[in-house]
């Protein structure tokens, strides 16, 4: 874990030859973006995982240096700041290593030189990010999803520390960053311009403490320095422990075979008297089985039986009355008839009354027509035959609509008889399986008395539910 600031472009590359080995490090302080007109950001896109512990978020610059305020917002991973000589990169890195503390700076600088000219107090506030993952939030004693670090630096040469708006001592500082896995001593955590040097001529093994403790891998090492001196001392132990044993085992497996031999012996006599009393049992089951399924069929085909019945009653009553609509229509369709053949003769008689007196007054028209209307003394014969056409016309309409309603009445009446008389076939046929499943059970009652008394001469009932086959192939 480590922060780079790219001060320049030659000073990138070079610092870039130096460190590509840790470039797939993910980075818990890390700088995203910086509030200046003549700087950019570069973020590592191989850097974007994150990590279990607490990130910082922002760094708030207030009065330090060359900022008399700043906020720089942070994002997860690996992330290069880059702009010209004297845009201020160099003085976030300043920034970053005052507030976490680090020895380097506070020997190689006067703190209070760092406050920007004119001013008395400077200010630099880390704010980690706190809010929960997986249902914990990284700083486990703070309750806030934003937890801050300042450093107070004062002309007089005084300085102080916050976390969380509370006056704290370096201890504590150094207790936290200890928490989150930070030192800000280590090189590869803060690595300044000249200390380039310094990390290249330190030893291998030096460095890869360094790498170790920066990627929180430290605690490991001496974990496993530890265990792996438990280890050599319980070896020894071991083989001491081992040659004692080995001579206790033969005696042990003679007369552990021994017993096993014994043991299975009794085992398998107890087994097989226990499957004889199952088996006999098991027989009792099946026929039990056999008689309850007979019991639930009969039941089944009795319900069905009691249903057809009382959709036979519902079929009669249909029937019934299909029927007698039916001889409403022919009814109604006989009258309808005598009816159309009366205005025929009517219309006949005035087409002939009409062609022999050429003309007859209204009350002649009316003493020779008796119909239900009484025509007036102005219509003349040839206008009742007209108006009695129109009623002929009329009746025959209604007449060929009574016909077809008639066609479908008969349908449905026919329809219903076919139904109820197939129901009532249905009705015999099940009477008829039913007396078949009453004989057969009584049958089965009977195989079901003998079972079980011979299954009492081999032992007291006993619950299985495994069929007599898998209990004889056991």
């Amino acid at each position: 874990m480590f922060i780079s600031i790219r001060l320049s472009l030659n000073w990138a590359i070079y610092r870039a030859q130096c460190l590509k080995q840790f470039d797939l490090w993910g980075t818990r302080l890390s700088l995203t973006e910086v509030v200046d007109q003549d700087s950019k950001v570069e973020v590592n896109p191989r850097s974007q995982a994150l990590t279990t512990g607490p990130l910082l978020r922002e760094i708030i610059l207030e009065n330090f240096m060359s900022y008399e305020y700043a906020r720089i917002p942070l994002r997860p991973g690996l992330n290069v700041v880059c702009g010209p000589n004297g845009s201020g990169k160099s003085s976030l890195l300043v920034a970053l290593s005052v507030a976490l503390g680090q020895a380097y700076t506070e020997r190689s600088r006067k703190l209070s030189d760092l406050i920007r000219w004119g001013k008395d107090t400077a200010r630099v506030t880390l704010v980690f990010d706190n809010y929960p993952r997986k249902g914990r939030r990284p700083i486990s004693h703070s309750q806030s999803d934003l937890y801050m670090i300042s450093r107070y630096l004062k002309r007089d040469g005084t300085y102080w520390y916050e976390a969380e708006h509370r006056a704290v001592g370096k201890a504590e500082i150094e207790r936290i960053l200890s928490e989150f896995g930070i030192n800000p001593d280590n090189m590869l955590i803060i690595m300044h311009q000249n200390m380039i040097e310094e990390f290249s001529i330190t030893d291998e093994q030096q460095k890869l403490k360094m790498v170790e403790e920066a990627v929180g891998f430290q605690g490991y090492r001496e974990n496993i320095l530890e265990a792996q001196a438990k280890l050599s001392k319980l070896l020894s132990e071991e083989e001491a422990i081992s040659k004692f044993l080995q001579d206790a085992e033969q005696t042990l497996q003679y007369w552990k075979g021994e017993y096993e031999r014994l043991i299975r012996r009794r085992e398998l006599s107890a087994r097989k008297a226990s499957l004889d009393v199952e088996l006999a049992w098991a027989h009792v089951g099946r026929i039990s089985t056999s008689l309850e399924s007979l019991g639930n069929k009969i039941e089944r085909k009795t319900e069905r039986l009691q249903r057809m019945e009382e959709r036979v009653q519902e079929a009669a009553m249909l029937v019934e009355n299909r029927r007698n609509r039916v001889n409403e229509l022919r009814l109604e369709q006989e009258r309808l008839f005598y009816t159309i053949i009366a205005l025929e003769k009517e219309k006949t008689e005035l087409d002939i009354l009409a062609k022999v007196s050429g003309s007859l007054s209204s009350q002649q028209a009316s003493k020779a027509l008796e119909y239900e209307e009484q025509p007036s003394s102005k219509d003349s014969p040839l206008a009742l035959s007209v108006r009695l056409e129109h009623k002929i016309e009329e009746s025959n309409s209604r007449l060929a609509a009574l016909r077809e309603r008639l066609g479908r009445s008969i349908e449905s009446y026919v329809e219903s008889s076919v139904g109820k008389a197939v129901l009532e076939y249905q009705i015999e046929s099940l009477k008829g399986e039913i007396s078949e499943l009453e004989a057969e059970r009584r049958d089965v009652q009977r195989q079901l008395a003998d079972q079980i008394a011979q299954a009492e001469e081999v032992g007291s009932r006993v619950q299985t539910s495994r069929s007599p086959q898998e209990v004889s192939d056991e």
